[in-house]
């Protein structure tokens, strides 16, 4: 049974693997070949990113009074008390968002894809450099058709550039609100698992480039 678990694993991999390829000559054949790209124009690393905005948006909202919210709804508060309080919420962000968006501070950064969570017509990645994470929000009208198929498309371990403002979600997270992109690397392997790595050790030896 293990050796029949074994074998089912690395012809996954192998399917992973070639449909990798396939993405890559699909893209070489529209001539957006990412390996000819040899340098891009990184103005700060993640954790630069994140002070930068931290900075500004300290120094923007220094003489700005919040509205008033709702006390915030108790376990098992009556809908209407949780949507209004939800929607005072929202707008308070929205009026903080319209004077923050204004001269938000412009970046450009590269990192490797480790995270994406497509929505429609808006996603969320995470891009991971040499000091960090960073959140990206990338959407099609932003990014136009075209580019935003090829981000939706891509993988986990492709290394991107991303150009764009910075803003602060109603999460807390900064991020970037992404107004260009580039795939500047295919990723033609798996990353190995977040957490314990790759456990079979069959396959650790057979294809340990998956391991690396």
């Amino acid at each position: 049974m293990a050796k029949k678990n074994n074998n089912e694993q690395v012809q996954d991999i192998g399917q992973l693997l070639k449909v990798r390829r396939e993405k890559l000559v699909a893209l070489q054949e529209k001539g957006e070949d990412p390996f000819q790209i040899t340098s891009y124009d990184q103005t700060h690393h993640s954790d630069e990113v994140k002070s930068l905005y931290e900075e500004y948006e300290a120094e923007t909202l220094r003489d700005y009074v919040e509205p008033e919210l709702p006390p915030e709804p108790e376990e098992g508060a009556d809908n209407e008390v949780i949507a209004a309080y939800r929607k005072a919420k929202k707008e308070a962000y929205n009026a903080r968002r319209e004077i923050l968006d204004a001269n938000a501070p412009k970046v450009s950064v590269a990192g490797r894809m480790m995270f994406k969570r497509v929505m429609g017509k808006a996603s969320f990645a995470n891009i991971r450099d040499l000091k960090g994470d960073i959140q990206i929000y990338a959407s099609k009208d932003a990014l136009g058709d075209d580019l935003y198929s090829v981000f939706k498309k891509c993988d986990i371990g492709d290394i991107w550039g991303v150009k764009g403002f910075v803003f602060r979600t109603m999460t807390g997270e900064i991020s970037i609100h992404a107004e260009e992109m580039v795939l500047l690397s295919k990723s033609l392997q798996i990353l190995p698992e977040k957490y314990h790595g790759l456990t079979d050790t069959d396959m650790r030896y057979r294809q340990r480039y998956v391991d690396l």
